[in-house]
């Protein structure tokens, strides 16, 4: 990499770092007011929780784009430790739990308490931030998320009653672990982006996935990852 390329990625890596700061302060200040937003007038609480939304998606997003940049250029290192899987879920809810106050969305989650696992938790909670954030935007008002022991690794879903997925979001995401498509629009590089952070969780041979699909036992959208 040249004096021109370095200068740039590290000025691009330093910014998206501090926008990605600036937005988790303005996030805050969203999660403060959620009660005083319950007081407001409909019109004027569906414009909170879309602003609300569009915050959390963007940081979202941000961070996924520091993540990829730091994988390519730092060779980001996983961290395997292990993690109470119930208390890793509870606090993926709080952190978004906001987002599903404002839509009077119920969420429960489906996990023995003594379940562990061995995963990078900054890496993982991005991949389940970000099915989260997609439930609270599309579902009706239910979420369930469940994890459970699988072929000799841990399996988290995500259910929701949505109308579920998209058969192009489907198709495309299908399409895109196979020849990594750059035809996607945003939330299908999210969910690809999502597949790559589980694909980098590796044991004995095995890697990490995502999957997609509408069998949510709500009658909606699935999201689920494996990690071995």
């Amino acid at each position: 990499m040249n004096n021109k390329d370095s200068m740039f990625h590290n000025v691009m890596a330093s910014t998206v770092k501090d926008m990605n700061t600036s937005l988790a302060m303005l996030l805050q200040s969203f999660e403060a007011n959620g009660a005083l937003a319950q007081r407001m007038s409909d019109e004027h609480k569906q414009s909170f929780s879309n602003m609300h939304y569009e915050v959390a998606r963007l940081q979202n997003n941000l961070f996924h784009l520091h993540t990829l940049y730091r994988i390519q250029y730092e060779r980001l290192p996983i961290v395997h430790e292990e993690h109470f899987v119930h208390e890793f879920l509870e606090e993926q809810v709080l952190s978004v739990n906001g987002l599903f106050v404002m839509g009077d969305v119920k969420v429960e989650i489906e996990c023995f308490e003594d379940m562990s696992a061995y995963f990078d938790f900054e890496l993982v909670s991005s991949i389940i931030i970000t099915a989260l954030v997609n439930a609270s935007r599309y579902t009706k008002d239910a979420v369930i998320i469940r994890a459970l022991a699988q072929d000799d690794g841990i399996l988290i879903q995500v259910d929701d009653n949505s109308r579920g997925f998209p058969d192009t979001i489907l198709d495309r995401f299908n399409e895109g672990i196979q020849d990594k498509s750059e035809e996607f629009n945003e939330q299908g590089l999210g969910w690809l982006y999502c597949n790559e952070i589980a694909k980098s969780h590796q044991n004995r041979g095995r890697s990490g996935y995502v999957a997609l699909s509408n069998n949510s036992i709500l009658s909606g959208s699935r999201f689920e990852v494996w990690l071995p």
